[in-house]
């Protein structure tokens, strides 16, 4: 399905005071919430439709521009693999999609107060090659985050971390994640909060355990018998002074 395209199906409309509609009707699909992507531009390569594929300078692009907000990229596997020549910095609450695992992604929105007969709004993989591979080069990130993200279906390949920043919620399904040279996932949010919160409950602990030892200890230093020598020590009381002699005659 392409965008600005329209979908007809027999359907059962209710109105208000009246019997309900039948009949022929149009929907405007959905896809211009999608933004197509392969290694190689097509049509008028502007990521629009399937058939217009943008590259990844066109992305690189439009992420940069903040013109993915809140929209699906769909990558596409058209026999090579995506390379970004810099770190892909998602808009707020953009997401990533591809065709891996047989995949394909809801085009329509249809309203919940109409009842249709059969529905089929959905892209399938427009090259049939399944998974597209998302890479780039060290000495950078490969994916930055931002806000709710998700990364589903896709190959994600090179960089330094192949994921990385702070999220509110980071969704990663059905990919194949192989480590760039700094590892798989840096995730700031995770590092501030979970960690040092674990490692702050660690440092806790120990003074509470210290108290506890102490307290066994204390009963057995306070109550225990001195020993002969101090005992001994303390029944020997000073020796008086000594008497003045008589001076001599």
């Amino acid at each position: 399905m392409l965008r600005g395209e329209i979908l007809q199906r027999e359907l059962i409309l209710p109105a208000q005071g009246a019997g309900p509609f039948i009949g022929q009707a149009s929907f405007q699909n959905t896809t211009n919430s999608f933004f197509f992507v392969a290694a190689n531009a097509t049509g008028a390569g502007d990521g629009s439709t399937v058939n217009d594929r943008a590259d990844a300078a066109t992305l690189l692009n439009d992420l940069g521009l903040n013109q993915l907000a809140n929209k699906t990229i769909v990558l596409i596997n058209d026999g090579a693999a995506i390379t970004l020549a810099n770190t892909a910095s998602l808009d707020a609450n953009t997401n990533i999609d591809g065709f891996g695992n047989s995949n394909s992604l809801a085009a329509f929105n249809i309203p919940v107060n109409v009842v249709i007969d059969s529905f089929t709004g959905t892209i399938a993989d427009p090259t049939g090659n399944g998974a597209a591979t998302l890479t780039t080069a060290g000495g950078h990130n490969l994916i930055n985050l931002n806000g709710g993200n998700s990364i589903k279906n896709v190959t994600l390949t090179g960089g330094n971390f192949l994921v990385a920043g702070t999220s509110t919620g980071l969704t990663v399904q059905g990919d194949t994640l192989t480590s760039g040279a700094s590892g798989v996932l840096q995730l700031h949010q995770l590092h501030r909060h979970d960690l040092d919160h674990q490692q702050y409950h660690l440092r806790r602990r120990q003074p509470p355990d210290r108290q506890r030892w102490q307290r066994r200890r204390q009963p057995y230093r306070r109550h225990r018998a001195p020993s002969p020598t101090r005992a001994a020590a303390a029944s020997i009381s000073p020796a008086p002074p000594a008497a003045a002699l008589p001076s001599p005659a």
